[in-house]
């Protein structure tokens, strides 16, 4: 499992404002975003943009950022 930010590119910090991930490496089929309701859900997002389909600012983050946003969302912070 692969995990991927997407980043503000305007902000200085370049805070994390969305995550998605990717089971399996090379198969979009799992791919999915992680919404405010807690949940994950598909998305082709990411599929476009190693096509390079799509010009989102995109970055592998750790498991451990992906967690700390996920709780970020969930508490609406």
């Amino acid at each position: 499992m692969k995990y991927f930010g997407s980043f503000d590119g305007i902000a200085p910090d370049r805070r994390m404002v969305g995550l998605f991930r990717r089971e399996i490496e090379g198969d979009f089929s799992g791919d999915a975003v992680f919404r405010a309701d807690g949940a994950w859900h598909f998305s082709p997002r990411l599929d476009l943009w190693f096509k390079g389909q799509d010009d989102s600012d995109f970055e592998e983050v750790s498991e451990q950022d992906a967690r700390e946003f996920m709780e970020k969302v969930v508490r609406g912070s």
